[in-house]
């Protein structure tokens, strides 16, 4: 389990400081005291076909689903033929990408086939992953007439973000009008190729 302490200057207030209710609790325990914690299970599956694409989409602690992934495709006694990608984000590499080294890991390994990473606080201009999901639209409609299967785990409003991103490449790249993507977006999520783990 890991737990980031949340301790930081509140925006138009920055006198003031904002805290992480339970990140903060945990910090002020004694070293060996018990905490009552659950772990809430996720009912994301891999695709049963080895051959579909996988996208995954996880900021911040919203890549603990796709670690979990990334582990069993990694373990597998045959490797998956199908794209496997993860797009994470958080505010600035030397703070915040703790598993870097483990997701080089399975780049090298085969296991992911591409990572895509975005830092909103690297640069003057705030890039976040549905920027990135905008940017590979054309990339992302191919992999989904190959039976991609499509993850977002994180917060509600970078879900929303994400999913209009990907019925704007939808729209763009399958030359479909604004109702008919929503509609094959739809169908996505109801056949299960599109699934969202989100929070608020």
């Amino acid at each position: 389990l890991t737990v980031r302490v949340r301790r930081e200057p509140r925006r138009g207030a920055e006198a003031r400081t904002k805290e992480g209710v339970c990140s903060t609790q945990l910090e002020g325990l004694p070293a060996g005291a018990p905490a009552y914690v659950f772990v809430r299970p996720s009912f994301f599956t891999l695709p049963a076909d080895p051959a579909a694409p996988i996208v995954m989409v996880g900021p911040g602690t919203g890549i603990a689903p796709f670690r979990a992934f990334l582990r069993e495709l990694s373990t597998a006694a045959v490797p998956r033929p199908g794209h496997v990608r993860l797009y994470f984000g958080c505010r600035r590499p030397e703070e915040d990408y703790l598993y870097e080294g483990e997701l080089a890991e399975h780049l090298r390994s085969g296991a992911l086939s591409s990572l895509r990473v975005a830092f909103s606080r690297a640069k003057a201009q705030k890039v976040y992953v549905q920027h990135l999901v905008a940017a590979d639209g054309a990339e992302l409609w191919g992999m989904l007439q190959r039976d991609a299967h499509f993850y977002i785990c994180g917060g509600t409003a970078m879900g929303r973000d994400v999913v209009g991103a990907l019925q704007r490449a939808v729209a763009a790249h399958g030359q479909m009008s604004d109702a008919a993507a929503e509609g094959y977006v739809k169908e996505l999520q109801a056949k299960g190729r599109l699934m969202q783990e989100l929070w608020s």
